[in-house]
């Protein structure tokens, strides 16, 4: 039953689109093309096995790797250039209403820690919160290596540099 329900769902409604932009979204159509030639000459390469077809799938499978690449740098920088723009304009909304759209939302949540013994793995925030503070306590609260000698001796050397 829940599997029926899903798949009308899915049919009626289609996939939720993510709310970021992908290269591949812009040059979805020139992707297709190119992937249903290749994955065709995928098929006549399985279907008879010849040393002909399997030259034309693997430069075709090279081709396509090869526009998706150009595909991509051509996408990243036009999408560099938009965002320089704005920022070179002082359009600060613009700018972070591209970055975002381009890199997505911000990821939510802590990521996991392991206790100060390194056995337990810590996952909640509050955990992870006061593993940081005990972190950062201990490293603020180290005795100096440095001896007062030396410190004293400073003022000295500073003088004779200068």
């Amino acid at each position: 039953m829940s599997d029926t329900i899903q798949s009308t769902a899915l049919d009626v409604l289609g996939r939720a689109r993510q709310p970021h932009q992908d290269w591949f979204d812009d040059n979805d159509a020139a992707i297709n093309a190119l992937l249903v030639k290749k994955n065709q000459l995928h098929e006549d390469c399985v279907d008879r096995f010849t040393a002909a077809n399997k030259t034309a799938f693997f430069r075709s499978h090279r081709l396509v790797q090869q526009r998706m690449w150009e595909m991509q740098d051509a996408w990243m920088t036009y999408n560099a250039e938009e965002i320089q723009g704005y920022e070179d304009q002082n359009k600060w909304k613009n700018f972070f209403a591209t970055t975002k759209a381009v890199n997505g939302p911000p990821v939510e949540g802590f990521a996991p820690l392991l206790s100060a013994d390194g056995r337990t793995l810590l996952i909640e925030k509050m955990q992870i919160l006061k593993r940081w503070a005990e972190h950062f306590t201990s490293v603020r609260n180290q005795p100096s290596t440095i001896s007062d000698t030396v410190i004293d001796g400073l003022s000295e050397t500073i003088r004779a540099v200068q």
